[in-house]
């Protein structure tokens, strides 16, 4: 495990920014369907770990993919793991009555409000009060 670890409070004031970032994110990601749409191409987002996902996208398309790159590397920088560029669920390592668990949010959240197991899914999200409570 590598990453920042967040208490609960700290996680929900970083929450304006992560909220902004991820705002972002899907913003660009629906311009990226948008134009693979337009190109007759349904699917999703390429791996944003490769570095040249798919060489016959027009530019627009890449810059796109660059600019959502770089987005998830200001998250990356504040410790925050996007989880689903379409959803915006992210996560964190947090910690909460001992453990180190993920916090979970995703935009429509007010604040932090779930966790789940290191090796769990966010399917299996619990509400934060039954951890720190």
């Amino acid at each position: 495990m590598r990453g920042k670890i967040y208490g609960l409070e700290e996680m929900n004031r970083a929450l304006p920014l992560i909220r902004a970032i991820v705002a972002d994110i899907r913003r660009e990601t629906e311009r990226f369907m948008e134009g693979l749409r337009a190109l007759g191409r349904e699917g999703k987002l390429p791996s944003l770990d490769d570095p040249d996902p798919e060489r016959d996208l027009p530019h627009p398309l890449r810059d796109l993919l660059d600019e959502i790159r770089s987005l998830i590397g200001e998250l990356g920088e504040l410790g925050v793991f996007l989880r689903d560029p379409v959803s915006g669920l992210v996560e964190a390592y947090g910690e909460g009555d001992g453990e180190i668990v993920y916090f979970s949010w995703k935009p429509g959240e007010d604040r932090v409000r779930f966790w789940h197991g290191l090796f769990r899914s966010a399917r299996e999200r619990r509400p934060v009060t039954a951890l720190v409570g």
